[in-house]
């Protein structure tokens, strides 16, 4: 305890030695804090964002090829599947059964390019809620042909004007005052609300292509046009939409599934996948995993197989790539934090040399006192915990703020950046063991570098100490 108080005070002594060597432990520390904490919580954004646009954190569905070697998808009967699932004890918070195509939505002379979500609105009444509906209602989407836009899908079919005038716009409305800006503003604002009301019931034309290759055309009427921080589906009906390719009625082309718990996608897929073996003929795992599932299918089409394979995968696989670009900004976070470790450690000992020469007489006095070789050098060893503990402490706190203020601004990222993003707010996801780990390895290389001068201090003879001068 003597100690402990010995190597505080001496600690205090040198309040702007201790101060530089602390704030740089608190630096390096806040940089890898802060930047583990953003990526953790853009993974998560990207996990919860992708998983709505993907419809599911499991994924199944059942692929065979027609006589023209075209690669069907269609699940006619789930039965198997969804007794397998309640078979297995998992209870997932939502199912959805959609069949999904990929092609050009057209109206004014203008077409974008687009998923089309075909849903069954009767059970999928989750969809519904989860919709922020700027205008129009879903009430009449089950059996008929009215499809549902986001404002982005809106804005470039030009059926409204933008949220936000063009820079050259809002350049020119700049050098206005400001009365006469927010009245344009306004104006503006008006005017799109209106333009809003007015595309319910717009003819929308959806061309695609059938699952056997031929392109077909179909006339749908706008019914809701939902906000959304990225641009994501438009939404028909799913029988309408199965008429259209030439699906079987009743079956679907994607099997999606939200387990309650994330973290579980990976063990559950397992479980799920090795229950089904026997009951379909199922691409093995080792073809599927880490692939997205586009890669996936586009090997099927290279395969020469008849019947039908049925294909199990998981959102993981499909984030496999984004999540090691990250991966690697992590681990060059990381990288450049232990180099900066390292550099800290150099100065940490050479100041410790110093200190133990400036305190020699000290060291032989407290000796000449009776302290022991072992306490002598626990005195420094406290003092280089104490410093190490404090910093990072300090940049702990430091980074939590600055995560803190970060997820606290509305961002306001559109397109593709609003999959960063949750709502518009950057996430944080601090792992604790990461934060321990932290502490106990820049504990550790502390005394580490402290412990030769601390052993050096130790073996002085307290007769030689005292007689020095310096």
């Amino acid at each position: 305890m003597i100690v402990g108080r010995i190597a505080f005070r001496n600690l205090d002594r040198q309040k702007k030695r201790s101060f530089l060597l602390g704030g740089a432990l608190a630096f390096g520390i806040t940089i890898l804090v802060a930047v583990n904490g953003l990526v953790g919580g853009i993974i998560r954004s990207i996990e919860l964002n992708f998983s709505d646009l993907a419809v599911g954190h499991i994924f199944f569905t059942v692929a065979e090829k027609d006589a023209k070697g075209h690669l069907v998808l269609s699940v006619k009967d789930d039965k198997v599947l969804l007794d397998t699932i309640k078979e297995l004890g998992i209870q997932p918070s939502y199912v959805a059964k959609r069949s999904l195509a990929f092609g050009q939505v057209v109206a004014n002379g203008e077409s974008v390019q687009r998923e089309i979500s075909g849903v069954d609105w009767k059970s999928e009444t989750q969809l519904g809620r989860s919709l922020k509906l700027a205008v129009g209602s879903l009430g009449g989407m089950a059996g008929g042909t009215g499809i549902v836009l986001s404002t982005s899908q809106a804005e470039k079919l030009e059926l409204v004007p933008r949220k936000e005038p063009e820079e050259a716009v809002k350049a020119a409305w700049a050098k206005l005052p400001r009365a006469e800006r927010a009245a344009r503003k306004a104006a503006w604002d008006e005017t799109r609300s209106a333009a809003l009301k007015k595309t319910i019931g717009e003819t929308i034309l959806v061309q695609l292509q059938t699952v056997n290759g031929q392109q077909n055309l179909g006339e749908f009427q706008v019914a809701a046009i939902y906000e959304a921080q990225y641009d994501l589906d438009a939404y028909v009906d799913r029988d309408v939409l199965d008429a259209l390719m030439d699906l079987p009625k009743g079956s679907y082309n994607q099997f999606g599934m939200f387990l309650k718990d994330y973290s579980k996608v990976d063990a559950e897929t397992d479980r799920i996948f090795a229950a089904l073996k026997g009951r379909y003929d199922m691409v093995p795992w080792e073809k599927i995993k880490g692939k997205g599932f586009e890669t996936v299918l586009g090997d099927l089409r290279k395969e020469s197989f008849t019947g039908s394979k049925a294909v199990l995968t998981n959102l993981n696989n499909e984030l496999t790539s984004v999540k090691s670009i990250f991966s690697i900004v992590q681990a060059a976070a990381f990288g450049f934090f232990v180099l900066l470790l390292l550099v800290i450690m150099v100065g940490i000992t050479n100041t410790f040399r110093i200190v133990v020469w400036e305190r020699t007489r000290e060291i032989g006095t407290m000796r000449a006192l009776g302290m022991q070789r072992g306490e002598v050098r626990s005195v420094f060893l406290y003092e280089a915990l104490f410093l190490s503990l404090a910093g990072s402490l300090a940049g702990i706190a430091f980074s939590s703020a600055l995560l803190g203020i970060v997820r606290a601004i509305d961002w306001n990222l559109g397109g593709e950046l609003g999959f960063f993003t949750s709502k518009g707010h950057f996430l944080v996801a601090l792992d604790p063991a990461m934060l321990v780990g932290t502490l106990v390895l820049v504990s550790a290389l502390t005394l580490l570098a402290a412990l030769l001068p601390a052993r050096k201090a130790a073996k002085m003879e307290p007769a030689l100490a005292l007689r020095t001068s310096y």
